[in-house]
Protein backbone atom coordinates (compact mmCIF):
# COMPACT_ATOMS: atom_id res chain seq x y z
CA UNK A 1 0.00 0.00 0.00
CA UNK A 2 1.25 3.48 -0.89
CA UNK A 3 1.46 6.28 1.71
CA UNK A 4 -1.03 8.28 -0.36
CA UNK A 5 -3.59 5.62 0.18
CA UNK A 6 -3.41 6.25 3.94
CA UNK A 7 -3.96 9.98 3.51
CA UNK A 8 -6.80 9.41 1.10
CA UNK A 9 -8.66 7.22 3.56
CA UNK A 10 -12.13 8.79 3.97
CA UNK A 11 -12.02 8.95 7.78
CA UNK A 12 -8.57 10.46 8.04
CA UNK A 13 -8.91 12.96 5.22
CA UNK A 14 -11.11 15.51 7.06
CA UNK A 15 -8.69 15.57 10.05
CA UNK A 16 -5.68 15.83 7.82
CA UNK A 17 -7.29 18.51 5.69
CA UNK A 18 -8.28 20.54 8.75
CA UNK A 19 -4.78 20.11 10.21
CA UNK A 20 -3.16 21.23 6.95
CA UNK A 21 -5.51 24.23 6.66
CA UNK A 22 -4.90 25.23 10.29
CA UNK A 23 -1.15 24.91 9.81
CA UNK A 24 -1.32 26.93 6.57
CA UNK A 25 -3.35 29.67 8.27
CA UNK A 26 -0.97 29.77 11.23
CA UNK A 27 2.04 30.04 8.96
CA UNK A 28 0.43 32.56 6.66
CA UNK A 29 -0.47 34.69 9.67
CA UNK A 30 3.15 34.69 10.75
CA UNK A 31 4.28 35.73 7.31
CA UNK A 32 1.84 38.63 7.16
CA UNK A 33 2.99 39.90 10.55
CA UNK A 34 6.66 39.48 9.78
CA UNK A 35 6.29 41.58 6.63
CA UNK A 36 5.05 44.47 8.75
CA UNK A 37 7.72 44.13 11.43
CA UNK A 38 11.28 44.48 10.32
CA UNK A 39 14.15 44.28 12.75
CA UNK A 40 16.29 47.38 12.77
CA UNK A 41 20.02 46.98 12.98
CA UNK A 42 22.05 50.02 13.82
CA UNK A 43 25.71 49.78 12.93
CA UNK A 44 28.17 50.36 15.74
CA UNK A 45 30.73 53.00 14.96
CA UNK A 46 34.14 51.39 15.34
CA UNK A 47 35.85 54.79 15.66
CA UNK A 48 38.68 55.96 13.54
CA UNK A 49 41.99 54.15 13.45
CA UNK A 50 43.82 57.27 14.61
CA UNK A 51 41.28 58.39 17.24
CA UNK A 52 44.03 58.36 19.86
CA UNK A 53 45.82 61.05 17.84
CA UNK A 54 42.77 63.30 18.11
CA UNK A 55 42.74 63.30 21.91
CA UNK A 56 44.13 66.39 23.60
CA UNK A 57 47.63 65.90 24.95
CA UNK A 58 47.43 65.46 28.70
CA UNK A 59 50.72 65.62 30.52
CA UNK A 60 52.07 66.29 33.96
CA UNK A 61 54.59 68.94 32.89
CA UNK A 62 54.32 72.00 30.61
CA UNK A 63 56.20 75.17 29.76
CA UNK A 64 54.44 78.50 29.38
CA UNK A 65 56.14 81.63 28.04
CA UNK A 66 55.52 85.06 29.52
CA UNK A 67 56.16 88.09 27.29
CA UNK A 68 55.02 91.68 27.75
CA UNK A 69 53.07 90.77 30.90
CA UNK A 70 50.98 88.10 29.11
CA UNK A 71 50.93 84.32 28.70
CA UNK A 72 51.80 82.78 25.34
CA UNK A 73 48.69 80.58 25.43
CA UNK A 74 45.12 80.78 26.68
CA UNK A 75 45.11 77.42 28.43
CA UNK A 76 46.99 74.31 29.46
CA UNK A 77 45.89 70.77 30.33
CA UNK A 78 47.55 68.62 32.94
CA UNK A 79 47.02 65.17 34.43
CA UNK A 80 45.80 65.02 38.01
CA UNK A 81 47.63 61.79 38.88
CA UNK A 82 51.24 62.08 39.97
CA UNK A 83 51.37 65.83 40.41
CA UNK A 84 51.93 68.63 37.90
CA UNK A 85 54.78 70.96 37.01
CA UNK A 86 54.59 74.28 35.16
CA UNK A 87 57.76 75.92 33.88
CA UNK A 88 57.11 79.66 33.57
CA UNK A 89 59.63 81.09 31.09
CA UNK A 90 59.68 84.82 31.81
CA UNK A 91 61.09 86.74 28.81
CA UNK A 92 60.45 90.07 30.51
CA UNK A 93 62.90 92.05 32.60
CA UNK A 94 60.09 92.38 35.15
CA UNK A 95 59.41 90.07 38.12
CA UNK A 96 55.86 88.75 38.63
CA UNK A 97 53.90 86.42 40.85
CA UNK A 98 51.86 83.42 39.70
CA UNK A 99 48.88 81.73 41.35
CA UNK A 100 46.24 79.16 40.40
CA UNK A 101 42.82 79.83 41.87
CA UNK A 102 40.88 78.68 43.68
CA UNK A 103 43.38 77.51 46.28
CA UNK A 104 45.54 75.32 44.02
CA UNK A 105 48.80 77.33 43.98
CA UNK A 106 49.39 80.27 46.32
CA UNK A 107 51.07 83.37 44.87
CA UNK A 108 54.64 82.38 43.97
CA UNK A 109 57.45 84.70 42.86
CA UNK A 110 58.42 84.54 39.17
CA UNK A 111 61.88 86.05 38.70
CA UNK A 112 62.68 88.39 35.81
CA UNK A 113 64.35 86.98 32.67
CA UNK A 114 64.47 83.39 33.94
CA UNK A 115 62.48 80.16 34.19
CA UNK A 116 60.53 79.51 37.38
CA UNK A 117 59.34 75.95 38.05
CA UNK A 118 56.12 75.50 40.02
CA UNK A 119 55.09 72.00 41.09
CA UNK A 120 51.81 71.10 42.75
CA UNK A 121 49.34 68.25 43.26
CA UNK A 122 45.62 68.57 42.70
CA UNK A 123 43.20 66.38 44.62
CA UNK A 124 40.44 66.90 42.05
CA UNK A 125 39.98 67.34 38.33
CA UNK A 126 38.44 70.51 36.96
CA UNK A 127 39.07 73.94 35.47
CA UNK A 128 41.15 76.43 37.41
CA UNK A 129 42.48 79.89 36.56
CA UNK A 130 46.15 80.82 36.61
CA UNK A 131 46.89 84.48 37.27
CA UNK A 132 49.99 86.46 36.41
CA UNK A 133 50.18 89.02 39.17
CA UNK A 134 52.09 92.25 39.57
CA UNK A 135 54.99 91.70 41.97
CA UNK A 136 54.44 95.13 43.51
CA UNK A 137 50.71 95.32 44.23
CA UNK A 138 49.37 91.84 43.35
CA UNK A 139 46.78 92.92 40.77
CA UNK A 140 46.01 90.50 37.91
CA UNK A 141 47.88 91.23 34.67
CA UNK A 142 46.91 88.13 32.70
CA UNK A 143 44.96 84.88 33.09
CA UNK A 144 45.32 81.33 31.77
CA UNK A 145 42.91 78.39 32.01
CA UNK A 146 44.44 75.41 33.81
CA UNK A 147 42.47 72.21 33.18
CA UNK A 148 43.30 69.29 35.44
CA UNK A 149 42.10 65.97 33.96
CA UNK A 150 41.86 62.44 35.26
CA UNK A 151 43.80 59.91 33.19
CA UNK A 152 41.75 58.74 30.21
CA UNK A 153 39.39 61.71 30.27
CA UNK A 154 38.22 63.12 26.95
CA UNK A 155 36.75 66.53 26.38
CA UNK A 156 33.41 66.59 24.67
Amino acid sequence: MFPLAKIAHPLRWPMSALGVIALALALSGCTFHSKDKVAEQKPVSPGTPNAINQLPPLVGEVSVDISNGAFSTGGIELLRQGGSTIHLVNHDATAYQFEIAPDLVKATAVAASTTTTISFTSTKAGDFTGHLLSATDGHVLASITVRIENAGAVNP
